[in-house]
């Protein structure tokens, strides 16, 4: 029996996992050559997560600093993967009033975990690229997007029988089958297959 686990995408003739994917933040240099926070993207991962504002100062990616540092090394460890996660760390200069006229300037520091991509796009349904057939009471690999999870793993061929998904019997249900193999974008599922016998005996 055949193995597979596979990574459910939106649109694999989109590109999304192909191009460098943002995470809703406009950056400007600041006076000190930091990068800030200039703009916000409407329904960007950056707006969702409610942390963050403009003016804010990049500290860090992914625990690594990067103050001070040119834009495009800032910018490559920004972009990634569309659906993947960054860890960001910003600093934020806050006035505290303690009775005096002025007040005084105190740093805080924000570490939001964003979603590279619009979280509109990363919670549509998604599919691992992969076309079934039914022939008597059983299901058959018919065809693979070139671009798909089931062509990547490399371990899946044309005519494979699909017996079980994330251990679940699913022989001659082929509805309940596109229910289960179809998810959220990212998330995995663990396929079962039997490859036929060429020669005609048991798989």
């Amino acid at each position: 029996m055949l193995k597979s686990i596979l990574t459910k995408a939106k649109s694999w003739s989109s590109g999304k996992d192909k191009k460098p994917a943002g995470i809703g933040i406009v950056f400007q240099v600041g006076p000190d050559n930091g990068m800030y926070i200039a703009d916000i993207s409407v329904g960007g991962s950056a707006e969702e997560c409610k942390l963050l504002r403009k003016g804010d100062c990049l500290m860090a990616v992914d625990g690594k600093d990067v103050y001070r540092h040119e834009e495009a090394a800032v910018a490559n460890c920004v972009l990634g993967k569309f659906g993947t996660q960054v860890a960001l760390k910003f600093r934020r200069n806050v006035i505290i009033t303690d009775g005096s006229p002025y007040g005084k300037n105190q740093f805080i520091f924000i570490s939001p975990c964003l979603a590279r991509g619009k979280p509109a796009e990363l919670s549509a349904s998604a599919g691992v690229g992969m076309i079934l057939k039914q022939i008597g009471h059983n299901l058959h690999v018919k065809a693979m997007s070139p671009d798909g999870s089931a062509e990547a793993c490399g371990k899946i061929k044309i005519n494979d029988m699909l017996v079980a998904v994330n251990g679940r019997d699913v022989s001659n249900q082929i509805t309940e089958v596109s229910a289960r193999i179809t998810g959220r974008f990212g998330s995995k599922v663990r396929l079962h297959f039997l490859r036929p016998n060429p020669a005609g005996g048991p798989p």
